[in-house]
C-alpha cells in the first residue's frame, strides 16, 4: 500500500496544497452536487489549498463547465482551475510551437481552442 493510501483525514488535507476532483458522478451527478461535495471544497479552499476539477467530457466547453460550476455551488473554483481534453490538447499543441496548418476534428469543446489560441492555425474544422 502506497503510503497516501495509509493517511486520512485532516492528516490528508494538511500534508497537500493541491486537489484534483472529477466533475461528473464525483462532485455532482447530472444536476446536482453530491452531498457534502459543495461544503467539502470550499472547505479547502478556506484553507489555502488549490483545488482543481477534471473532466473527461469534450463536448463542452471551458465557459459551459465554469457555468456549471457556479450554478451547482462551485463557484469557489476559479474558471482556469476547469481542466478538460481540450484544454490539455491545446497546451500540449502550444508546446510543439509548430507553424504547420491543422485539421481539426472535434466537438464544440475542442473547437472553441481553434478561435482563441493564436498558435493553432486550422485550416478546417469539421
Amino acid at each position: 500500500m502506497s503510503e497516501v493510501g495509509t493517511i486520512v483525514g485532516r492528516e490528508l488535507i494538511e500534508r497537500f496544497d493541491a486537489f484534483l476532483f472529477d466533475a461528473d458522478g464525483v462532485l455532482w451527478l447530472g444536476g446536482k452536487p453530491i452531498n457534502g461535495s459543495v461544503a467539502f471544497l470550499r472547505s479547502l479552499v478556506n484553507k489555502g489549498k488549490r483545488v482543481f476539477i477534471i473532466t473527461n467530457n469534450s463536448t463542452k466547453t471551458l465557459a459551459d463547465y465554469a457555468l456549471k460550476c457556479k450554478e451547482l455551488g462551485f463557484d469557489m473554483v476559479p474558471p482556469d482551475h476547469i481542466v478538460s481534453p481540450a484544454k490539455v490538447a491545446a497546451h500540449l499543441l502550444a508546446k510543439q510551437k509548430s507553424d504547420l496548418p491543422v485539421y481539426l476534428i472535434g466537438s464544440a469543446g475542442l473547437q472553441v481552442f481553434s478561435h482563441v489560441c493564436s498558435f493553432l492555425r486550422a485550416e478546417r474544422i469539421v
